[in-house]
């Protein structure tokens, strides 16, 4: 996206930054639902009188936008405090997944370590 400043009524917009996101990978369902039309998703842009831009997206495919949405709704309707609920963070399985693969990654390498340790190297020497 590249953001650009009205500076003047005789002036050229003028190039004010280009910004990248990262968009929530579509499951083949979601793809399929699209029939091939154009995935779009909402920008919005906020300037500072101190001018700092602040760019944001929304995109209506992703679980995690939708979720922020809703709880700044329901803060704007009175809803109570913006904060995380433990009853609203939904798990897909990818931190569960991450840590066992850490923790079998550690033991195997505690297993390469005892197995190719020398213990007549170095082991009696006083510094």
């Amino acid at each position: 996206v590249v953001a650009v400043e009205d500076v003047g009524v005789n002036s050229p917009l003028e190039r004010i930054g280009e910004f990248n996101f990262l968009l929530r990978r579509l499951a083949k369902d979601q793809v399929l639902q699209m029939k091939g039309a154009t995935r779009t998703v909402d920008i919005g842009m906020t300037m500072a009188t101190s001018g700092e831009l602040t760019v944001s997206i929304f995109d209506e495919n992703d679980p995690e936008h939708l979720r922020k949405k809703q709880k700044f709704q329901r803060h704007k309707n009175g809803g109570g405090e913006i904060g995380y609920d433990e009853k609203e963070i939904e798990d897909d399985g990818v931190p569960v997944l991450l840590i066992v693969g850490c923790v079998v990654l550690f033991f195997v390498y505690i297993g390469v370590k005892l197995a190719f340790h020398d213990p007549e190297e170095g082991g009696a020497e006083i510094l």
